[in-house]
């Protein structure tokens, strides 16, 4: 198994490369904290489109912190993954389900497309946090 080495920067260098994503960094956040809380202010509305209480529908806030702390745990694997082909797809998830989500039809179902939300913005978090170490 080969591991990848990383990329040895000169200090002005690395300075520079860690200036350029702190500046673009706002701009990478803002797409995935729209997706992030854009299912909060319709609790109300997904309690009749699931035609579940709104205590039972209060639960999705739960599974997606689930996910998001299972997501946030894929750091280390970084060492194994391609992180750019791994954002990409994680991303996509993270579009895909916040799109279906009054389209899933059962209520575990919903709960297993939040979590797997969470686990998509955890990942997104985990890499542009170990992208900027390194």
């Amino acid at each position: 198994m080969h591991l990848r080495q990383p990329l040895c920067l000169c200090k002005s260098t690395k300075s520079l490369s860690c200036e350029v994503l702190f500046l673009k960094f706002p701009f990478f956040r803002f797409p995935q904290g729209i997706s992030s809380t854009v299912l909060w202010p319709a609790l109300v509305d997904l309690s009749y489109i699931y035609d579940c209480s709104n205590e039972a529908i209060n639960y999705l806030v739960t599974f997606s912190s689930l996910g998001y702390l299972l997501g946030s745990l894929s750091g280390a694997l970084y060492k194994w993954l391609n992180r750019q082909l791994t954002i990409v797809v994680l991303v996509a998830v993270l579009a895909v389900t916040t799109t279906l989500v009054p389209f899933y039809g059962r209520l575990w179902a919903l709960f297993l497309a939040i979590t797997l939300n969470g686990i998509g913005g955890g990942t997104w978090d985990s890499n542009n946090n170990v992208w900027i170490v390194e």
